[in-house]
């Protein structure tokens, strides 16, 4: 029995050996692998390999995956890469505002009809009671009062307001040449602080052989639609209505206009022919 002691020995050893050698549990030696790193300042390991693409970091900044390679996100602000698509410089102008038109500049003071210039912009015009407008605010809407005779006992009287500086009045009637009397159209402005404008066109010739000359203290003007005129700021007669022939039967027009006062202007005038 001397010799079973060793043998016990040796055994305990060899047991103690194999145990140890056929441990699969790796916990209190764990490392990382060749191709992964482990960042202390991300949530998400980052790939180094190659054929790993880009990953980002908790900061925003995205790695390509070669060394010392970073690319920086664009922010939008001064001084990075490229700026937000969707922003304006803020240099773009509104739409083309022509002046006189409303709720645009003046026209050297003046609006389209209806309108009054107040502070160098062309505002909403005055409403006026007893104005004829609309739509005797034109030429071609004038409105009519009918026919009359170159005798001196027959005549109109029209009155009406005007609202506003900006504000135009248009009027047209007939004139019929007849035996015994002469024509001369006659404005007479019985009351009232406007521009006051006679417009004509013979019967026949039509505009392009009507010729008028006006008195003094009246200035010659040519309406929109090209009738030949006069404009005044008092009452007038023209002595001098030339038509072809020896009838001298015509239309007028009456334009009134250009109120002294930028308020409801009334007015009261006189017409023969």
């Amino acid at each position: 029995m001397a010799c079973s002691r060793p043998r016990f020995i040796l055994a305990a050893a060899l047991l103690t050996a194999c145990s140890a050698g056929d441990n699969d549990d790796d916990t209190g030696n764990l490392s990382a692998s060749a191709s992964t790193t482990v960042s202390g300042t991300t949530d998400t390991p980052t790939s180094s390999g190659p054929g790993t693409g880009t990953s980002t970091t908790s900061e925003g900044t995205s790695t390509t995956g070669e060394p010392g390679t970073t690319v920086v996100p664009t922010t939008g602000e001064p001084g990075s890469s490229s700026s937000s698509s969707g922003t304006t410089t803020g240099d773009e102008t509104g739409p083309i505002c022509d002046p006189g038109m409303p709720n645009c500049v003046c026209d050297n003071g003046a609006c389209i009809d209806g309108y009054v210039c107040q502070n160098d912009v062309c505002g909403v015009g005055l409403e006026c009671p007893d104005d004829v407008e609309p739509p005797a605010d034109a030429e071609a809407t004038a409105k009519d009062l009918g026919d009359i005779t170159d005798n001196n006992d027959d005549f109109f009287e029209q009155g009406g307001v005007l609202s506003g500086s900006s504000d135009v009045d248009w009027y047209t009637w007939h004139g019929a040449d007849t035996l015994g009397y002469v024509a001369e159209p006659t404005f007479t402005l019985v009351s009232g602080s406007q521009r006051n404008c006679m417009f004509f066109e013979c019967d026949d010739g039509g505009v392009a052989q009507t010729k008028v000359t006006c008195p003094v203290g009246t200035d010659f003007a040519i309406s929109p639609m090209l009738r030949p005129g006069c404009c005044g700021a008092e009452s007038f007669l023209i002595g001098d209505l030339n038509c072809p022939g020896n009838d001298e039967s015509a239309t007028m027009w009456l334009r009134l206009d250009k109120s002294v006062a930028d308020s409801c202007s009334p007015y009261d005038v006189k017409l023969n022919f």
